[in-house]
């Protein structure tokens, strides 16, 4: 069973934003490197503590 629950970010504020975010760049200081990595696995990173710090990426804004 893979549920999550809906948590009002009281636990991980940041999850809400990590999950509407479409891409993001997750820096590991263990490697001192920026690397794009998918979406599912720098969640992991990051509660894994092995990514500390998360920088959304914003997508080129298209005007409708």
């Amino acid at each position: 069973k893979k549920e999550k629950k809906r948590d009002t970010g009281v636990a991980h504020p940041k999850e809400d934003l990590i999950r509407g975010s479409g891409d993001f760049v997750c820096v590991c200081l263990q490697l001192l490197i920026t690397c794009q990595i998918v979406r599912r696995v720098c969640i992991f990173f990051y509660y894994s503590r092995e990514c500390v710090l998360l920088f959304l990426v914003s997508p080129p804004q298209i005007p409708l």
